[in-house]
């Protein structure tokens, strides 16, 4: 028996040590994530094929494929400064979009801890700018590149590819009037004629061309005009036609402001503000 306890001493000891190794390697994992750049970044469109003047609709996905923890952020919106576009033309001729939205967000993106298997998605529209971004009916290719919170790191996304084809029938008068009414700027919530009219444009907008490929994009802008003015009846009545409809890029997000209203005025229908 003697004879046996240095041999199970020894045998205890080799166990505490795997034991250590392991656990100071599961730590190490714990404590160093992996680089921003082994995160996924993907861009996609519900769609194919826009007609001129109707805005983009654009979905950016960045995810985390891998078995450990990365560093990443969740500030993937077009409205902020860390994402940026590229359109490839049919010539081969590559341009980074000027401008994104009418107002950037310059904000401080602390990093964070996006787990294996989490996602950071954003749905959002290209709208501003659009003779300039596709001067010409045609096919183009777009590509998103994000950056990492502090800049070092990028990200290129996969390409897409959209079509921009000419209006006809009612589309073609829709555009015609777009066109005539700050045409660069009509999507985006802000025209130069001034704020106040950017309203009765819309509601005018909605009233003649309801029947048409760019009115989802007028309805939802409206909502959310309403929406701000507090005026939920008249928010509901817009965004209530896009949740409906699963392939507008937007639907998710009228389905939110729904929701929000519903939680402030139960019944909206018969509220008065």
């Amino acid at each position: 028996m003697k004879k046996i306890k240095p041999i199970l001493l020894v045998i205890t000891f080799i166990l505490l040590i795997n034991a250590a190794f392991t656990y100071g390697l599961q730590e190490n994992s714990i404590q160093q994530p992996l680089n921003f750049s082994s995160l996924s970044w993907e861009l996609s469109s519900p769609r194919e094929e826009y007609v001129e003047l109707e805005p983009i609709q654009i979905v950016l996905t960045l995810c985390n494929k891998m078995q450990q923890p990365a560093l990443g952020h969740d500030s993937i919106e077009l409205v902020n400064n860390h994402v940026k576009l590229f359109v490839q033309h049919e010539n081969g001729e590559r341009q980074k979009v000027r401008q994104l939205s009418t107002i950037l967000k310059h904000i401080r993106v602390t990093p964070q801890l996006v787990k294996p298997g989490e996602c950071h998605q954003a749905k959002d529209l290209l709208s501003l700018n659009l003779p300039e971004v596709f001067p010409h009916h045609g096919t183009y290719q777009i590509q998103a590149v994000v950056n990492e919170a502090q800049g070092n790191e990028e990200i290129p996304s996969n390409l897409i590819t959209i079509r921009i084809v000419k209006p006809s029938g009612r589309d073609l008068s829709a555009y015609n009037y777009i066109k005539g009414k700050d045409g660069n700027l009509f999507f985006t919530g802000f025209q130069k004629s001034g704020a106040e009219k950017v309203k009765d444009r819309l509601e005018e907008f909605v009233s003649v061309y309801g029947d048409t490929t760019y009115v989802d994009y007028a309805d939802f802008l409206l909502g959310e005009i309403y929406f701000g003015q507090k005026d939920y009846k008249k928010a509901v009545k817009h965004f209530s036609k896009l949740e409906v409809k699963p392939h507008f890029v937007l639907s998710e997000k009228a389905s939110k402001y729904l929701k929000k209203i519903k939680e402030r005025i139960p019944d909206p229908e018969s509220s008065q503000i």
